[in-house]
């Protein structure tokens, strides 16, 4: 039953439901063969040999335990992993109403000057968030207005609601007006309770990049074009 668990839960990805019968189960194994995981499969393999090694180790512990403990710990840093490598900060650069730059069509106007606009993609976690800080560092000189689109935001955790109050702090400090722009309702809720939406205020939560910009421009923070 263990080593059932093993090969279906980690590694490969089987048709469901699976067959019954054990040799047409291990027939399926064999033939999905090429869809297996190799981190997911190492965690399988140490978990394996940890249920078969163990026993000679320690009998007070039981090895099943120490399987399943190890095997939650790995697949933890898997996950923070794979959640750094899908999510991504990317400084939109192209024209105002292009499809690249996600801005309503008919504006037609290039980058607007002192407004730094970047999109944050993906679930914002750990490793998202680190990359976040990074990103925002490179940004070369002080913009008047920096809009954080996060449309495709869709989950977010402590470590991503304090990385974004970080930058908005220190923004402001800096003097730039921060825009948060498109929150999904989990992020939105998380940075309420967080009170990251107090400190922003109502007027720092936009329903488009252009919206902002309106925004700002009525603050004075960008010229009117």
């Amino acid at each position: 039953m263990i080593v059932y668990g093993i090969v279906t839960e980690f590694g490969l990805k089987l048709d469901w439901p699976s067959p019954p019968e054990f040799l047409e189960k291990w027939g399926a194994y064999v033939e999905h063969i090429g869809t297996s995981n190799p981190h997911a499969a190492a965690v399988a393999a140490l978990s394996l040999a940890i249920l078969l090694v163990w026993p000679r180790i320690s009998r007070r512990i039981p090895g099943p335990l120490v399987a399943i403990q190890v095997g939650v710990v790995l697949a933890a840093f898997l996950f923070m992993r794979r959640m750094s490598e899908v999510s991504n900060v990317t400084a939109v650069t192209a024209e105002f109403g292009d499809d690249v730059s996600g801005l309503p069509t008919g504006t037609e106007r290039g980058p607007i000057a002192g407004v730094a606009v970047y999109e944050i993609n993906g679930p914002f976690f750990f490793g998202a968030a680190e990359k976040f800080r990074d990103t925002l560092a490179t940004i070369g000189g002080r913009p008047q207005v920096l809009i954080l689109r996060m449309r495709h935001v869709m989950t977010m955790d402590s470590t991503g609601i304090h990385a974004l109050r970080e930058v908005i702090r220190r923004s402001r400090n800096d003097g730039t007006l921060v825009f948060l722009s498109e929150l999904r309702s989990q992020p939105l809720v998380a940075l309420d309770r967080a009170g990251v939406l107090d400190e922003i205020g109502e007027d720092g939560l936009t329903g488009s990049v252009e919206e902002a910009i309106e925004r700002a421009r009525a603050a004075g923070a960008v010229a009117g074009q």
